[in-house]
């Protein structure tokens, strides 16, 4: 019987690496950084919302809160998303991959 992704990835991955975004008024598209999961987390102190969505689709997929979380998002790439933030450079996205 084959593993999940999570004992694959999440419970024993090859590296963690850790990143901020800050946000910007204009959609901007993420950095470009392999991976096979990636967790969002909008900044405890954000004023406003911080929208994240896949690059070219429009930014519905994911709007976060001060403090909400993603969970873990299959992808392969992190520039695969793009980000924007109505309060500007305000706000703060923090990003976790795993690959």
């Amino acid at each position: 019987m084959g593993s999940t992704v999570k004992e694959q990835v999440s419970d024993g991955p090859n590296f963690d690496k850790f990143g901020v975004i800050t946000g910007s008024t204009s959609v901007v598209l993420m950095v470009d950084e392999e991976c096979d999961l990636v967790r969002f987390k909008a900044d405890a102190d954000n004023a406003t919302e911080f929208l994240i969505g896949e690059a070219g689709s429009g930014l519905t997929p994911f709007a976060l809160e001060a403090g909400d979380d993603t969970g873990w998002v299959v992808t392969s790439n992190l520039n695969r998303y793009e980000h924007s933030s109505p309060s500007g450079t305000y706000n703060y996205l923090q990003w976790w991959l795993q690959k």
